[in-house]
Formats: structure tokens, sequence, C-alpha cells
């Protein structure tokens, strides 16, 4: 339901093309003989499904790494027993705006309190969450708002590497939002700014094994839907 989900994802919950007990079966063997080092369970929503947490189990007994990002509207008392047993190298939540009004705005849910809920129950049972904030244009992309983002999340215990920021992409269900998109510059501008007078912290920018970008396609990750096309990223539909 979010206004930039990439994944377009449609409201009938048809699975019929998902991988069988038997694909899975065959994925996490293959997987494992390949040496895969870590594994990012995405979506849409991760943990829409249950064949997340049985499939994370199976990998963990393996030795491979496991991460999830979320918007963490599902997450309980069981499954964060479950993910504390698994260990995880990070739980990256979605949460884009400590304003309840713009949250809505942004995910079309009322799920504001609840996911803010789950969020400082992971954080209590020792899983500290990454936080991540998509950026829009006109709705939560002022320095003020940035600036107010940050101290909201510094007044719950939460230090400056534990959050972070993302640009709206118009793909998906984006791609009829491109108002939305921001201005790249500006928004590093007042990201470093806010974290300054917030955390007395300069963000970190992350060097890329390729020119002019920091993204990993093609060079330290690629994607398996849950049909098993295999993709360069989560974001393209179009299979290798």
């Amino acid at each position: 339901k979010c206004i930039h989900c990439y994944a377009s994802a449609p409201t009938k919950k048809d699975f019929s093309n998902e991988l069988n007990t038997q694909g899975l079966e065959k994925l996490i063997t293959q997987i494992d003989e390949m040496g895969v080092l870590e594994i990012c369970f995405t979506g849409g929503e991760s943990f829409c499904s249950k064949k997340t947490l049985e499939l994370s189990k199976e990998f963990h007994k393996k030795g491979i790494k496991l991460s999830y990002i979320t918007n963490a509207s599902l997450i309980n008392e069981r499954r964060i027993e479950e993910l504390k047993q698994i260990k995880p190298s990070f739980i990256r939540v979605s949460f884009h705006s400590h304003k309840k009004e713009l949250f809505e705005k942004i995910t079309g849910t009322k799920n504001y309190y609840k996911v803010l809920d789950n969020v400082m129950k992971l954080k209590e049972a020792g899983i500290v969450p990454a936080i991540s904030c998509t950026l829009f244009n006109g709705i939560n992309n002022s320095y003020t708002i940035i600036k107010e983002f940050l101290e909201f999340f510094k007044e719950r215990g939460f230090n400056a590497k534990d959050i972070s920021f993302d640009e709206f992409v118009p793909d998906g269900c984006g791609k009829i939002s491109k108002q939305y998109r921001i201005n790249e510059e500006e928004a590093i501008k007042n990201i470093e700014n806010a974290f300054i007078e917030v955390f007395n912290y300069k963000p970190i920018k992350n060097e890329s094994p390729l020119k002019d970008s920091y993204c990993g396609v093609g060079v330290s990750s690629l994607a398996i839907k849950s049909n098993g096309n295999i993709t360069l990223c989560p974001v393209l539909q179009e299979p290798v």
C-alpha cells in the first residue's frame, strides 16, 4: 500500500506461481553449495509469508548470515523469539516519518503506533533495528522534518548509525508519483547538517566498486524472486 512500493503488489493474494516445498529445498541446497555468504529477505513485506522464518532456520543451520527488510507491522513476540535464535546481521525497518499523519499518508495504513511499538519491542529484545526513511519531495524532505526525525529516534535510544535515508525512486507504484522526486544534493546537505546538529556526527559516504553508483547490482548481490526467477536486483522484474 506504500505510495512508492516498487513491487506493485496486487491486492489479490495469488501464490500459485511461488516455489513449492520441493523447489525451496532445491534452492536451499543450491545456495549452500554455491557458498553464498548472506541472504536478505525483502518484498514487498518479507514477513507476509510464513516461509520466511522457515527458510531462515534452514539457512541458519548451514551457517549463512541472514538479514531482513520489513515494515515491522507483522512483528510479534513469537517472531521476535525466533529471530533471537537466528541472530540476524540486521533488520532494517521502513519508518518514513515520525509524524503520524505523514507516516500514514506514505504507507496507506493506520499502523503508526503498532509499527512504532514493534520497533521498540525489537530493540528491547536486543535486536536493534536499522531505521530506514524514504524521502519524498514536499512531504518529509525539509531540514526541519529530517532534524525532528533524528531527534525522535535519539530520544528513544537510537544512535546515528542506526538511521539512514533513502531516495524515492519512481518505479512500481511510484511511477504515477514522479512529483515526489527529491533534489538529491539538497537532501544530502539537509541530512548531513541534521546529523551534525542532533548527533554531532557526519555520515560517511559509502564507496562502491562501481563508478558513479552506490548500487551493488552485478557486483555483490542479486535477487531471487518467490517464483525462482533470478534478477539483478529486487526492483528489476525481468529475469536473467
